[in-house]
């Protein structure tokens, strides 16, 4: 099991964790993103209503490395202030820019939180 540390400090990571967190995104919002191959067993891991976080590719892929290497079952923990204030498992891994732009929109240099 691997266990996934997410920054949630400044005030655009605090906005999508009450956005896409503190308020569960209805699963049928998330579903027109899912590629047909894994819609069975996106359906099969989450529930009507899903916590739903995502990071951007990194300034040299970093986090999409990270990402490529976590898998359901591992750990999340988000942190502020030096103190981890939320925890889930990961039922799910999802790479998708769309649903991305549609729950976040983009950062002021175009990325989006993609590698869900």
């Amino acid at each position: 099991m691997r266990i996934a540390i997410q920054p949630c400090g400044d005030s655009v990571a605090q906005e999508h964790y009450v956005d896409t967190i503190e308020n569960l995104v209805p699963r049928d919002r998330i579903l027109p993103f899912v590629p047909d191959t894994e819609r069975s067993q996106f359906l099969a891991a989450c529930g009507a209503k899903v916590a739903i976080w995502g990071v951007t590719p990194g300034k040299r892929g970093q986090n999409k490395t990270k990402w490529s290497k976590l898998k359901p079952g591992d750990v999340a923990l988000l942190y502020r202030k030096k103190r981890i204030f939320s925890q889930g498992r990961i039922t799910f891994l999802l790479h998708s820019q769309d649903l991305a732009k549609d729950l976040w929109h983009e950062t002021a240099e175009g990325e989006t939180w993609e590698y869900i």
